[in-house]
């Protein structure tokens, strides 16, 4: 599929009573940027294919993998393209395989052009006003930005003599060495 295919069935999908709520799952799952990684290895659980663009997928170790098994022919095929040769071998190898993204908030996997193609819907859709995305992305921020609280944080749970505690410095600025043969000298010279 083209960028432009995978843009406009995002749309539709989005703009569909039942697809509204997968394209949100998608969103609340994969954005921002910071929760997606390309699948390092190949997991079970996962179907091996584009939630959206429905393209065979695969993970970095078998990319890895047939770079190795095939290093020869690669490296020929490197080689013929310095030469100004037209050559297929990693379309061959790939038989039209996409690399894997992966969120650990989802099951789906996205190939990475659905998911460059979903972040430009998104970023559209902003920029128009739609107030739905807006208030999506902005919930997961907040989500994302949240510090997290430690277990005994609640005042209800922690003994009376810890709660609202303060703690007043018991230090004198005439205590310390310094300050005081600062002042004993300000005060022999007279100021």
């Amino acid at each position: 599929m083209t960028d432009e295919q995978i843009y406009s069935k995002i749309e539709s999908t989005y703009n569909s009573e039942k697809g509204k709520g997968f394209i949100t799952h998608l969103i609340r799952s994969f954005l921002p940027v910071t929760k997606t990684k390309y699948l390092l290895v190949l997991d079970d659980k996962k179907p091996m294919m584009c939630a959206l663009t429905k393209s065979k997928l695969v993970s970095k170790d078998c990319v890895l993998k047939l770079q190795l098994d095939n290093s020869e022919e690669l490296f020929q095929d490197f080689v013929n393209k310095m030469m100004g040769k037209e050559t297929n071998t990693l379309e061959k190898l790939f038989a039209g395989k996409r690399l894997a993204v992966e969120s650990a908030n989802s099951t789906k996997l996205l190939c990475t052009k659905a998911y460059q193609q979903l972040y430009n819907f998104v970023t559209t859709e902003m920029l128009n006003g739609n107030k739905h995305i807006n208030f999506v992305i902005s919930d997961e921020l907040k989500k994302e930005n949240k510090p997290s609280k430690p277990a005994n944080s609640n005042p209800v749970n922690k003994p009376k003599s810890e709660q609202n505690v303060v703690h007043r410095s018991t230090t004198k600025l005439g205590d310390m060495d310094a300050l005081s043969k600062l002042k004993a000298q300000l005060e022999k010279e007279g100021k």
